[in-house]
C-alpha cells in the first residue's frame, strides 16, 4: 500500500477553495427558488445584478466546481 503524505495545510487550502463555490451554489439555488419560482418574477427581472439566466449560469458553474472539488 502506498502512503500519501498530504499536509494539513494543503488540505486546509483545498477545502477553503472549494468552500466558496459551495456557498455561491447554495445562495444562487435559494435565490432562484425564492425569487423566480415562488416569487413569480419574470425571467428578465434583475435581482442583485443578474436575471434568471445569469443566476442559472452561476448556479451551474459553481455546481461543477463543487463536484470537482
Amino acid at each position: 500500500m502506498v502512503k500519501v503524505n498530504i499536509s494539513k495545510k494543503t488540505l486546509f487550502y483545498v477545502n477553503s477553495i472549494t468552500f466558496l463555490p459551495f456557498i455561491l451554489l447554495a445562495f444562487s439555488g435559494l435565490l432562484i427558488q425564492i425569487n423566480y419560482h415562488a416569487g413569480h418574477l419574470t425571467d428578465t427581472a434583475v435581482v442583485l445584478g443578474l436575471n434568471r439566466y445569469g443566476w442559472l449560469l452561476l448556479h451551474k458553474i459553481t455546481a461543477v466546481i463543487s463536484i470537482i472539488g
